[in-house]
């Protein structure tokens, strides 16, 4: 009954390793499949470098996707001619700064907003303080205008 490995812990082992393949045999199958799947990729991305800037039969341009950047081609020389971004100007680093700094989060922890609650309510109470001591000496002076 217990011949031939059925139902015993080697058994069990050798139907395991039978039905998994080979380690080596493994990595072959997925490097080629990557291979095939990186010539596919670049043949793809050479295909649409190829559509881009071709017009076609109705008379529409092939725009593709290139980023934010504005690109013309010179027709007279041939080159192609990048537009200087907003952010490599000296105003746009310096607003793109400004702006990173603005994004630093105030009272992020629950505890810190705690703290601002109690801050805030602290600095009022004290100026009402003031106020009302103003308005008390002004009564005693009897020169009190509130407006």
């Amino acid at each position: 009954r217990h011949a031939g490995g059925g139902c015993t812990a080697e058994g069990f082992k050798a139907r395991t390793f039978a039905s998994r393949p080979q380690p080596s045999l493994l990595e072959d199958a997925a490097t080629l499949a990557m291979e095939r799947f990186d010539e596919q990729e670049a043949a793809r991305i050479a295909e649409e470098e190829a559509k881009r800037g071709m017009v076609d039969e109705d008379g529409f341009v092939m725009v593709g996707s290139g980023g934010r950047k504005g690109r013309t081609e010179d027709e007279s020389t041939g080159t192609t001619v990048g537009a200087a971004s907003f952010r490599a100007t000296s105003l746009g680093g310096i607003l793109a700064r400004k702006r990173a700094k603005e994004k630093i989060i105030k009272n992020f922890y629950s505890f810190q907003r705690r703290q601002a609650k109690q801050e805030q309510l602290a600095q009022l109470r004290k100026k009402f303080e003031e106020d009302k001591e103003r308005i008390a000496k002004f009564r005693a002076q009897r020169k009190f205008r509130p407006y």
